[in-house]
């Protein structure tokens, strides 16, 4: 379950999730995708604003879901939650994610807190084993009030569902793997929506391997 301390003052917070997929198919590769999370937490932490504003939260899904702590950017430390293995629920793991982000906004409310925008972050091959129609619904109603929802792809995708999964339109696809250069470009992300700047994923890829299908 993931716990959302808030502390520090009462401007505006922008709460992150990032969903990351562990089934079998990352077995490979699952140390570059650490060291591309640890790349891009430093980047949240040395932007003196993001690292005060953002709220982020680590979660991982394969048969299961499992999540860190939710805290300040400046405190985020990647963590390997859950072994690779089992299989993709990514329904479950969406819902889940959701629940993690209304969590964040209320406990930001009850304390007078608003929220500026909302982050999901969602790493997956989508080739899920459960129902995800309600899960996808849910995050395109949440996606109106404001949420903003990067899918990306990699391994052996299920593209068709990958690109449900927001209503903006497709899902992005890291063909190569190039999870350092992934997550940077995310870490730019937040650090746009944390000084309140426009944000778009038209730059994507931001720079080398890492490519549109």
């Amino acid at each position: 379950m993931l716990s959302s301390p808030v502390s520090g003052g009462y401007h505006p917070r922008v709460p992150v999730v990032i969903l990351l997929d562990k089934s079998p198919s990352e077995a490979a590769h699952e140390e570059e995708l650490y060291v591309g999370m640890d790349a891009g937490a430093t980047v949240m932490k040395e932007d003196p604003v993001t690292a005060g504003t953002a709220l982020v939260g680590q979660m991982e899904f394969n048969s299961e879901v499992r999540a860190g702590p939710v805290v300040p950017a400046a405190d985020f430390a990647p963590a390997r939650l859950l072994p690779v293995g089992g299989t993709t629920l990514l329904g479950k793991a969406l819902d889940a994610a959701m629940d993690a982000l209304d969590r964040i906004t209320a406990d930001l409310r009850r304390q007078g807190i608003p929220a500026r925008r909302r982050l999901l972050v969602v790493l997956t091959d989508a080739r899920t084993r459960d129902a995800i129609d309600g899960p996808i619904a849910r995050v395109h109603e949440a996606e109106r009030d404001g949420l903003w929802v990067l899918p990306v792809g990699v391994g052996d995708i299920d593209r068709a569902t990958l690109d449900r999964i927001s209503s903006r339109g497709p899902g992005k696809v890291a063909a190569d793997r190039n999870y350092r250069e992934l997550m940077l470009w995310i870490a730019q992300i937040v650090n746009d929506l944390s000084r309140n700047r426009p944000v778009s994923d038209a730059n994507f890829p931001p720079a080398g391997p890492v490519s549109r299908n």
